[in-house]
């Protein structure tokens, strides 16, 4: 095999547990919160309580907030359901603003997410604008 086919095999079996979420935000009224990012990598309701969660959060500045990945593994998952819910980031329950699912790619590199504060419907307020394997 050639050598530098190995590596990239050997890369691409490397993923974050969690990937990097990046949440471009639409404000109401005030400034836009810090979030609480939650991803399920087994793919839960986005909207209910997630079960061994994994667990990031980001401040918000100039209407972006972006988390950091968690460490990598050797993860070789076929494609699957995985969600992420989006929390305020506050003392009063952190409550839900939106929450995300889909089917793809195990341990994404990266998530990209556009949210509606304004938004009262939470199963609408965020949709996913791009996912980097």
């Amino acid at each position: 095999m050639h050598k530098g086919l190995g590596a990239a095999a050997a890369w691409a079996t490397w993923k974050p547990v969690m990937p990097v979420i990046a949440v471009t935000l639409k404000p109401d009224k005030g400034r836009a919160p810090g979030l609480m990012l939650i991803y399920d990598e087994r793919g839960g309701d986005p909207l209910q309580r997630v079960h061994d969660p994994r667990l990031a959060s980001c401040s918000t500045v100039d209407l972006h907030c972006e988390s950091a990945h968690a460490r990598y593994e050797f993860r070789t998952e076929p494609a699957r359901r995985q969600s992420i819910q989006i929390r305020r980031f506050q003392s009063d329950g952190n409550p839900i603003l939106g929450g995300v699912s889909w089917n793809g790619p195990s341990y994404p590199r990266k998530v990209e997410l556009s949210c509606d504060l304004a938004s009262r419907d939470a199963r609408r307020a965020c949709v996913i604008t791009r996912i980097t394997p």
